[in-house]
């Protein structure tokens, strides 16, 4: 069941494989717009696991508590976002294509991501 109205692509739309690089930091709206490319196959997750989970998200307007002695602040969501269905699993989106990041890589500015990304285009 959808609420959105059927869309009929162009003739001359793209018909290559596309991808797209997640990692950990891949929460919030980044989670959500990674985890709808992968559930309609849209692109092909590289890289590693993401942050987040499929049961729903919490933010928007969150409550900033300062602890007085340490003066750490915390920030503490007000309310909760779920899906309509559900419950989902408590998981989040595992790539196609999983990526070691090499400690060695930061210091050499070699980004593996896109690195496998290339070596995955150049197969086709």
């Amino acid at each position: 069941m959808t609420n959105y109205p059927e869309v009929t692509p162009d003739a001359n739309n793209f018909q290559g494989q596309t991808f797209i690089i997640s990692d950990a930091s891949n929460t919030s709206a980044s989670f959500q717009i990674l985890n709808y490319v992968w559930e309609n196959r849209l692109a092909r997750p590289v890289g590693q696991q993401t942050g987040g989970s499929r049961q729903g998200i919490n933010g928007g307007n969150c409550f900033f508590l300062r602890l007085p002695n340490s003066k750490i602040e915390i920030d503490v969501p007000v309310y909760f976002i779920a899906p309509l269905v559900g419950p989902p699993k408590d998981e989040s989106v595992a790539p196609d294509v999983s990526v070691e990041r090499r400690p060695a890589d930061v210091g050499n500015n070699f980004d593996r991501e896109i690195f496998v990304v290339r070596q995955l285009i150049k197969r086709k």
